[in-house]
């Protein structure tokens, strides 16, 4: 199940990117800081965009219209079970923001039989990064912020710490 989906559906330049074919490269951001007692703590995040190139020449006869990157659409936290699942929110807040903000939040503690969990991120219908989440790694929150203007990065937010 992934949250939120095709919320991306409308905007062509987006779908047009991911259609046309990508070459796509990007990593995930892994944050290890130290905390204030001294131990080490990981964070993930997932990027807010993922680079696109498409490249004219790899096909010949077309005309280029979209090299927009594509923009985070909805996150996961996948684990292994007996068959590929994916883990519901623990709990949903909507805090009151300007950004009309819904955060779906994973307490992962309350979760032993997690095996292998993984941090999905996804961008548009086409394409997707995903990393194991760090040992350490407690709490996870996937925001969908529903009113944004060019001063937010993007409409979604996934973070593990």
């Amino acid at each position: 199940m992934m949250l939120f989906p095709r919320l991306v559906g409308g905007e062509p330049a987006l779908r047009s990117a991911a259609i046309v074919g990508l070459a796509v490269g990007c990593a995930l951001v892994l944050d290890t800081a130290t905390a204030s007692a001294g131990a080490a703590t990981a964070s993930l995040a997932c990027p807010p965009v993922l680079a696109v190139d498409v490249r004219a020449d790899k096909h010949p006869g077309w005309s280029v219209y979209s090299n927009h990157p594509l923009r985070l659409t909805g996150a996961d936290i996948a684990y292994v079970s007996d068959e590929e699942s994916t883990l519901d929110p623990d709990e949903t807040k909507q805090p009151d923001d300007r950004d009309l903000s819904v955060i779906a939040l994973f307490h992962l503690r309350r979760h032993p039989e997690l095996k292998d969990a993984s941090l999905v991120c996804h961008y548009g219908e086409h394409a997707q990064l995903s990393r194991v989440l760090p040992p350490g790694i407690t709490e996870c929150a996937v925001t969908r912020h529903r009113q944004f203007d060019e001063n937010t990065e993007s409409e979604f937010e996934a973070t593990c710490r």
